[in-house]
């Protein structure tokens, strides 16, 4: 979620900027400003990198000290009318790391389902710890 010292920073308007073409810029693009997500390397993302610390926990620190992410720069600034609303469907993805995990790990769940059904069943089903399936079976 956007956080919320940005959240009041949003006009509550219902107009909004889109591209407009011209004859010196057809397709509407010159002069625009861009959306950044900037990950400022600061002792406690240091400490995390240094300990191989997982992607959420870096993220979490991250966000802590006040990241965007590339969407709610895009957010933003399309609220602010500094660039053409349509640039937050452009950016699209998702918002939260920890949604982009769980969405992984039910396809790779949805995966191994998928396989365990058509093999001739699999014995002995295991999962480790970087969430690689395996498992045994008898060949037909």
């Amino acid at each position: 979620d956007l956080p919320k010292k940005y959240r009041s920073q949003i006009p509550h308007e219902k107009e909004v900027v889109m591209v407009e073409p011209s004859a010196n810029c057809p397709n509407g693009t010159r002069g625009r400003l861009g959306v950044y997500e900037i990950l400022e390397i600061n002792d406690g993302i240091r400490a995390a990198i240094l300990d191989s610390a997982d992607e959420s926990i870096i993220h979490k620190i991250a966000r802590e000290n006040g990241m965007l992410s590339l969407k709610e720069d895009t957010i933003i600034k399309a609220m602010q009318k500094i660039i053409p609303f349509e640039e937050v469907a452009q950016i699209g993805g998702l918002m939260n790391v920890e949604e982009e995990k769980e969405e992984e790990e039910e396809k790779e769940e949805k995966t191994l389902e998928v396989i365990l059904e058509e093999s001739n069943e699999p014995k002995n089903t295991t999962r480790s710890d970087d969430g690689i399936a395996s498992f045994e079976r008898d060949l037909v």
